[in-house]
């Protein structure tokens, strides 16, 4: 397929039942389990009002193949210490299973890039799931022909609930 077919733009508040199914099954890969809670309505819509309105610090990307919406990018932007000015976080970057290796994970990848750089970003970050999680080869050569570093690991604790048990 050729790049030039697939459209990416910029999110819009009609884009948010399509980042949230696509989130869930971002959550579904890195947790390896068929089924998660959803994110209850008003906490969705909330959390997608802030993303969309909140230009200045968050961008979001949509990209589509004949009409149809097949992948999404977010990104936050914040200061650091550590990378000695602001970078870009890249919370989620998924394309819809039938529509990969076609070019669309990379052209998101490009407009988030592009953007960030233009905010001036230092750095784009991201956090992958664990080592041995579904498409866990293909996500590593993915980001690493586009330059990314694995350095280091990730550690988190919960200050509250985050999502129902996953079963």
């Amino acid at each position: 397929m050729l790049r030039n077919e697939v459209k990416i733009r910029k999110a819009n508040q009609n884009d948010g039942d399509f980042v949230l199914e696509a989130v869930h099954e971002m959550i579904k890969i890195c947790v390896g389990k068929k089924h998660i809670p959803f994110i209850p309505d008003d906490v969705a819509k909330s959390l997608w009002n802030g993303f969309i309105e909140d230009t200045q610090n968050s961008s979001i990307f949509i990209a589509e193949k004949d009409n149809k919406k097949v992948g999404v990018a977010v990104a936050q932007y914040h200061h650091t210490l550590h990378y000695l000015g602001p970078i870009c976080n890249l919370q989620n970057h998924f394309v819809t299973s039938g529509n990969r290796y076609e070019g669309i994970g990379s052209a998101l990848l490009e407009a988030i890039e592009k953007e960030a750089y233009d905010a001036g970003c230092v750095a784009v970050e991201l956090l992958m799931p664990n080592p041995g999680t579904h498409l866990d080869k293909e996500r590593n050569l993915f980001y690493e022909k586009k330059g990314y570093i694995l350095e280091g690991y990730s550690r988190y604790k919960t200050l509250k609930p985050i999502y129902p048990i996953i079963e």
